[in-house]
């Protein structure tokens, strides 16, 4: 089993070919930040705020004022780092990606669109915009499609090689979120299976109201095709969707997504976003369980998440609780592709889970290691059903 993919609906944001920015809250130019190629869920890294299948590079971090690009280049190839950390990228990560990361960086050095790609991004940082910046990340990203594959190798080395040295989580404290400019999104949703990749196909994906614990009365129904995709359309909220998407069909878990984002607007304000959500079978989600020596309840829900820094770089290092959680839950965190019983926090993966949740309404919170309080998000849990999101830093 491939336990190193994202857990049930746990997201990855493509834009087709754009990247994305987290906006600083004080609407300065953002330092770029270098999400990886392990941030694709078919790669199985980080969910939001991911880099691209062009080889992008999710945006900086709220929170930091007058930061302008960042051109801080590793000493192998000399090409740039795009750290997740502001203003600048630090020594700790340079030193990390030259130390783990050198034939990666190498590679792109010599790959002019490689190169050429990075240094256009992280000029793109300067636009305070979000919508600026996804704008001009794709020109960037479709002038060098070329160099996808040297970029992705380096940037997925740097998540999974440098996760912990070069994650920040600098903008709590100064998190915002703008109201969204529309009252509804439309974006294109693609399902995959959690262990395979292969498309989920005759899904059913409905709109639920979040006050609607049993989607009763879905705003908008919709059946996936033959690639497992759909065109869906939601209400909007300050957070992104002012609604959860349930997800059904034959063979799979139900899951009840709740799609997060470090900065909702820009994902879901780009131009022509996709959100691919991996989709746990019922086999692999009893093979999961079972390796982990959990027996589900069936009277009980399920949670999949990814914890994510201030850049939507996968964060590790960070426990997660569930308000309603008791003695008869537990939490799993997968630690080296494989769930642990005895790990108290997200490897560099940030993924984990919380089996056995009592149903109803319940809040997701997360902590680093030093304490700080990271995010909280909350979410509904049903009988039998898998809650799937992403913990991200909130106002």
């Amino acid at each position: 089993m491939r336990f190193a993919r994202l857990p049930g609906a746990l997201i990855a944001v493509l834009f087709a070919l754009a990247p994305i920015a987290a906006c600083s809250s004080k609407s300065a130019g953002s330092t770029p930040a270098d999400s990886g190629a392990a941030g694709d869920s078919s790669q199985g890294g980080s969910d939001a705020a991911t880099e691209t299948g062009a080889g992008g590079d999710s945006g900086g971090e709220a929170g930091t004022a007058d930061a302008g690009p960042v051109d801080t280049s590793s000493a192998c190839g000399a090409i740039p780092v795009l750290g997740s950390q502001e203003p600048q990228v630090s020594a700790a990560c340079v030193t990390c990606v030259d130390t783990q990361c050198c034939t990666q960086a190498m590679t792109c050095a010599a790959d002019a669109d490689c190169v050429a790609f990075r240094t256009c991004d992280a000029a793109c940082a300067s636009q305070c915009n979000c919508t600026q910046y996804a704008t001009c990340a794709a020109a960037c990203a479709s002038a060098h499609a070329a160099g996808e594959t040297d970029s992705s190798a380096f940037a997925t080395c740097r998540q999974t090689s440098c996760n912990a040295a070069c994650q920040s989580f600098t903008c709590i404290g100064s998190v915002s979120w703008p109201a969204p400019a529309a009252t509804t999104y439309t974006f294109k949703l693609t399902l995959v299976d959690f262990q395979t990749g292969n498309p989920v196909t005759g899904a059913t994906v409905a709109v639920c109201a979040t006050a609607d614990t049993q989607c009763a009365n879905p705003s908008a129904m919709y059946t996936v095709d033959s690639t497992g995709s759909a065109m869906v359309t939601a209400p909007t909220a300050s957070s992104g969707l002012d609604a959860y998407l349930q997800v059904t069909g034959t063979g799979i878990e139900t899951t009840l997504d709740f799609l997060a984002f470090p900065s909702p607007a820009a994902v879901f304000g780009a131009s022509s976003p996709v959100i691919t959500a991996d989709i746990l079978s019922t086999t692999t989600f009893a093979e999961l369980t079972a390796v982990a020596g959990v027996t589900p309840d069936p009277t009980r829900g399920a949670l999949a998440f990814i914890a994510d820094d201030c850049a939507g770089n996968s964060a590790a290092g960070v426990s997660v609780a569930v308000s309603t959680a008791d003695a008869s839950s537990t939490t799993v965190y997968i630690v080296s592709g494989a769930p642990s019983m005895t790990a108290t926090a997200t490897d560099p993966t940030g993924v984990g889970a919380v089996v056995n949740v009592p149903v109803g309404s319940a809040t997701m919170s997360g902590k680093t290691s030093t304490g700080t309080a990271t995010g909280s998000q909350p979410l509904l849990f049903r009988a039998g059903a898998v809650t799937s999101t992403n913990l991200v830093p909130t106002p």
